[in-house]
């Protein structure tokens, strides 16, 4: 096909994205004065200046110092100011990235990224140790950040030239928009992971029951909650969405949602389940823009366009992870019901594994 840039021509094209989580160095900020510069909502000119101010201390005097003489420079002034609906305390980016090529980002020393189901597993953990102060939780997340990435990545800012912003799969399920990088949409996050990953560990039964048992576990006060969910029953959630509602531990919208996706029907439906969960982690794309003309070569499509970059927040990237599960499996050791992480996976957690590794030492002696 020739192309002719003065006639207007219909043709489709198809490409491929291959999501990868965004991982990146970071650090909490409890207010907008405590923000490093380097977070791709602030690009500008400022950020290129105290870029290269926070290397030539980074390398002369260390993280500490270079922190610290950034967010003194003033260059800081001239920085967009970071946008009004970011929530406090929230991650921001502790150091520029090392590499870059177009929308692609790297830092070194970010090791090899891990599954996020096992990510929010752990971070479920820290989450339950200290529930009230989130220290431990707080920790965690930084640590697992470099792991399974932020949730709303937002790699490079739009294009003056190719018109408009990053192309995002539909909406998030229960926010006008995906998570932030807050510490309640971390905790939000980790609850909802949970939350899918022990619906999915029951191979079958009753929806009524298996949701019950689940809100007795993720509540904090079960009374309460088999209030909410009689009221849920009574109400019968339809598609209007009434009870999908952001909440700090989102217990009541995922529960609405698995009740609506059964329609009233009495058992549990697994494959429907993961059905959802592909289309929902599917939404959490963030693509950048794509122009033809570096595909065109005098006029003309060679072919297919090669596979393409996408980004992907950490709990869309669980949510995939999660519909891609042939289903629950016994632990080796202990015989509990897990979800695995990896398809050779005999464990449901590292102490298990070691339990039965100390086991058969104890035998073959």
């Amino acid at each position: 096909m020739r192309y002719n840039p003065h006639v207007p021509t219909a043709f489709s094209v198809t490409f491929s994205v291959t999501p990868t989580p965004y991982r990146a160095p970071v650090l909490w900020a409890d207010a907008p004065s405590e923000l490093l510069p380097f977070d791709i909502a602030r690009k500008s000119s400022a950020q290129e200046v105290l870029s290269q101010v926070f290397w030539r201390e980074y390398f002369g005097a260390g993280l500490e110092r270079a922190h610290e003489t950034v967010r003194s420079h003033p260059a800081m002034r001239d920085l967009p100011p970071p946008p009004s609906e970011w929530q406090y305390p929230r991650l921001t980016i502790a150091m520029p990235p090392h590499f870059q090529w177009g929308s692609e980002q790297h830092w070194e020393g970010m090791g090899k990224p891990t599954s996020a189901v096992a990510g929010f597993n752990r971070l479920y953990k820290a989450l339950r140790s200290d529930p009230e102060a989130l220290g431990p939780f707080r920790k965690a997340v930084v640590q697992e950040v470099g792991r399974i990435g932020l949730l709303a990545p937002r790699p490079i800012p739009p294009h003056p030239i190719l018109h408009g912003d990053f192309f995002e799969v539909g909406r998030f399920e229960f926010y006008p928009r995906p998570p932030q990088d807050s510490l309640a949409g971390w905790v939000w996050s980790t609850f909802a992971v949970r939350f899918w990953v022990q619906l999915l560990s029951y191979p079958g039964g009753e929806v009524d029951g298996v949701l019950r048992v689940i809100g007795h576990e993720l509540s904090n006060d079960p009374d309460q909650w088999d209030r909410y969910y009689a009221e849920l029953k009574e109400e019968r959630p339809g598609d209007d969405d009434r009870w999908l509602i952001i909440e700090p531990v989102p217990l009541i919208g995922l529960t609405a949602r698995v009740l609506q996706l059964h329609g009233g029907r009495k058992y549990l439906n697994r494959a429907r389940v993961c059905e959802y969960l592909r289309e929902a982690g599917l939404r959490g794309q963030v693509i950048p823009p794509l122009h033809p003309t570096p595909w065109l070569y005098n006029g003309t499509l060679p072919g297919p366009l090669p596979p393409g970059g996408a980004y992907i927040g950490a709990y869309h990237l669980a949510l995939l992870e999660l519909s891609r599960k042939t289903g629950p499996r016994a632990c080796a050791h202990c015989g509990a019901s897990f979800i695995p992480a990896r398809s050779t996976a005999r464990y449901c957690s590292g102490a298990c594994r070691m339990a039965a590794h100390r086991s058969r030492e104890r035998t073959n002696k």
